[in-house]
């Protein structure tokens, strides 16, 4: 079962899915993302809520924690929860070849924006080709998506199974394609020293005033 952020969270619709897996398979494996929302439009679960001077960010958390909670006192049945947090930023000798080139082009592009002097910017990407799957990277500026969220779209999810459609694994497909040849040590990953060239400032001081 997978459970984005978009999806609205219906209890019954959720334990009866569960419910067909465990009978069918005997055991069932739930996806969660944090951002899942009660029918109420209230998250199911938050950590903390950051204030600041301009709004207040939530900080979410413990969505799996309680789902398992949920099931656990449904069913009578053991559960488990994983959250893959800083195991998955440190898998990089697992990411794929497509990732790894567009996050090394990312900090280029970066680093060229600042030596062309623009200021404000961001390098985002942009897709120019499905067959093959080709991109580009472009500079834009940081107001035009600060504090915006990139949602998953409507027709890459099915609500009745808790899924994700053909539409959406073609996406996803497309991003995990190649393999980054990787040394290993004593069945360790071996990575190598960073070797960067120290480049002179290239932008103005920027200020920031509180009004």
């Amino acid at each position: 079962m997978i459970m984005t952020a978009e999806m609205e969270f219906n209890q019954h619709k959720f334990f009866k899915q569960v419910e067909l897996l465990i009978k069918e398979k005997g055991y069932c494996v739930c996806v969660v993302s944090e951002g899942l929302r009660c029918p109420s439009g209230e998250f199911i679960s938050i950590e903390n809520i950051e204030h600041t001077q301009t709004k207040n960010f939530t900080q979410l958390g413990g969505a799996g924690n309680t789902l398992a909670g949920m099931v656990a006192e449904k069913f009578k049945v053991k559960t488990h929860t994983i959250v893959p947090d800083y195991l998955q930023r440190s898998a990089s000798h697992f990411v794929s070849k497509t990732d790894w080139e567009m996050a090394y082009q990312a900090g280029t592009s970066a680093v060229i924006a600042a030596k062309n002097q623009q200021h404000g910017c961001i390098p985002i990407i942009e897709k120019t080709s499905s067959s093959p799957f080709k991109w580009r990277f472009k500079t834009i500026k940081i107001s035009e998506v600060a504090n915006l969220n990139k949602t998953v779209p409507t027709d890459y999810i099915n609500k009745n199974t808790f899924s994700i459609t053909p539409k959406a694994e073609q996406y996803l497909l497309e991003l995990i394609q190649g393999e980054v040849p990787f040394k290993y040590q004593q069945g360790l990953p071996l990575f190598d020293p960073f070797k960067g060239v120290k480049t002179p400032p290239c932008l103005v001081k920027f200020d920031i005033t509180t009004p």
